[in-house]
């Protein structure tokens, strides 16, 4: 026990775990690759079994992921998605709250991108921001909606978030993209022809397509900006280190960003050539941000520290004092921003609008990338970009001569996430050489 003298209090021995690489540590993270093995061979198998070459088909597969440029960006793009959707339910499983509602406010995420890309007319340095925020908003608050029945009535979020998804389903495509913000015919036009889905959004909600197009000087300008703002902080979190250099450390870091800024601009404002037909975007960077903040989120700050928590044992965490409850409605609000924010990548990035047939499963399957990815933002990020591959390669394979369904792609994931769910016993064979030595 610790020994109090007043109001300070000195405990007498702190436990610090240690941080060496065990055997044990490089099982947990041997376990996700073997089940990734193990689903590829089940595909193999199946592919057998149907009659085709199971080699010749995993190297169609590879080329139509890698084979050009446009097949890179393509899967990049997906890869992107899953990425926000992935941290969508790793998010909630770290706080011990299973979000299959992922889905729904991926939707709700794109019908708002669609509004206000098209109905409010800005320029694109505070457009492309505004949507983020209302998306974001919007997409949040539907995820809180289950945190809140959750915490006050008492609602299983598996249920709400399952119910939600429908709500949403019909709300937005049997309702919104079909009436209110379906595309009107013009009063002039002789013919009329129906357009389905939204109207498309202004050019400046549209994300800048960055190997297809050279920046114009506003583009330009914000890149210098944004290289500027992360070398300083970059800098600064190193300089930060260095104890003489603790309190002046915003002088060097300025110095330093203020240099690379300079030595960027120069190849920046000489940028003027593209590759057309590529769709690439700046997502992938949104992406890559996104898992950043999770990270630092859950390992750096004291709410990420008390949503864990509450995932561990959330009558241990209330005893410690910390407020279940908001961190429940919390990480739902912070779920479902996520998850819009996929969708917003879509409508901003590749389709333009909310398309008539939604392309649905990008929430589902953020439950598989965060299942694969161990729920941790890291894992998440290599997950989403496998899959992201494997679905950017699969429609290679349908062409001749092996003429299988793309759809190929989701027995590969199902069968992870089957062996993912056996990772106790996975986890046991692999242990078991270090247990005969014991």
């Amino acid at each position: 026990m610790p020994e109090k003298s007043g109001n300070s209090s000195r405990v007498s021995a702190v436990t610090v775990p240690s941080r060496r690489i065990t055997y044990e540590r490089v099982v947990d993270l041997l376990v996700p690759i073997v089940c990734i093995i193990l689903g590829f061979l089940v595909g193999m198998i199946l592919i057998a079994i149907a009659g085709k070459s199971p080699f010749g088909a995993y190297y169609a597969l590879f080329r139509g992921a890698f084979g050009n440029i446009s097949n890179i960006s393509e899967s990049l793009l997906k890869a992107a998605i899953l990425i926000f959707t992935g941290l969508s339910v790793g998010l909630a499983f770290r706080c011990g709250l299973f979000n299959i509602g992922a889905e729904g406010q991926f939707m709700v995420g794109a019908i708002s991108a669609a509004f206000i890309g098209h109905w409010v007319s800005l320029p694109p340095y505070l457009h492309i921001p505004l949507i983020f925020i209302f998306s974001a908003i919007t997409s949040g608050i539907w995820g809180f909606i289950a945190g809140w029945l959750k915490v006050t009535r008492g609602v299983h979020e598996v249920i709400s978030t399952i119910m939600l998804n429908w709500v949403a389903y019909y709300l937005i495509q049997n309702w919104l993209v079909t009436g209110p913000m379906s595309v009107k015919p013009s009063a002039s036009a002789q013919i009329v022809v129906s357009e389905a889905g939204t109207p498309a959004i202004y050019a400046s909600a549209k994300l800048w397509r960055f190997l297809a197009e050279p920046p114009n000087a506003e583009g330009r300008i914000a890149l210098l900006v944004t290289i500027f703002g992360i070398s300083f902080l970059i800098a600064f979190l190193i300089f930060k280190r260095f104890s003489w250099l603790k309190k002046i450390s915003w002088l060097p870091s300025f110095v330093l960003a203020t240099i690379i800024t300079v030595v960027f601009s120069y190849f920046i404002w000489q940028w003027n050539y593209g590759i057309p037909g590529i769709r690439l975007n700046i997502a992938v960077f949104f992406a890559l941000a996104a898992v950043v903040l999770v990270f630092w989120l859950l390992y750096r700050t004291v709410v990420g520290y008390e949503i864990r928590a509450c995932g561990y044992n959330p009558h241990a965490a209330r005893y410690a004092g910390i407020n279940v409850k908001k961190r429940i409605m919390l990480s739902m609000f912070i779920s479902g921003a996520l998850a819009g924010l996929g969708g917003v990548l879509m409508v901003c990035g590749t389709e333009f609008k909310f398309p008539g047939v939604f392309p649905g499963g990008y929430g589902f399957d953020g439950i598989a990338m965060a299942l694969i990815g161990q729920n941790h933002p890291i894992g998440i990020l290599l997950s989403a970009t496998l899959f992201g591959f494997i679905r950017g390669g699969a429609t290679a394979m349908q062409l001749p001569p092996f003429k299988i369904h793309k759809s190929f792609a989701d027995i590969i994931q199902g069968s992870v996430v089957l062996f993912i769910a056996a990772y106790y016993i996975i986890r046991y064979l692999l242990m078991l050489p270090a247990r005969r030595k014991e």
